[in-house]
């Protein structure tokens, strides 16, 4: 399983402009060969959860963002609410 790979829409149009290091952390057939490497597949795990580490934190700080931004709390502490009630108190749409 590769950790990170782009589309190859988002891929630079010259990949000369790409280092060697660069074009290989690219590459999805790299990724393959490193997870079936015994001795790179645990780096290749490490850094996989590496990123989602980050990627969860930036999650959670938008989140937090748009609790604290939209007063949320403010509104549950004055009663509770349905997810339909907060949509409409905060002008977001229920779906999102």
């Amino acid at each position: 399983m590769a950790f990170f790979s782009l589309p190859q829409r988002m891929l630079p149009a010259s990949s000369e402009r790409l280092g060697f290091w660069a074009r290989m952390a690219l590459s999805p057939r790299f990724h393959r060969l490193v997870e079936r490497t015994p001795g790179l597949r645990r780096f290749s795990r490490a850094e996989g959860r590496a990123l989602f580490s980050i990627l969860s934190g930036f999650v959670q700080a938008q989140t937090l963002f748009a609790v604290v931004e939209l007063r949320i709390l403010h509104r549950l502490k004055e009663g509770g609410a349905t997810t339909e009630a907060l949509a409409t108190l905060t002008q977001v749409p229920l779906a999102r």
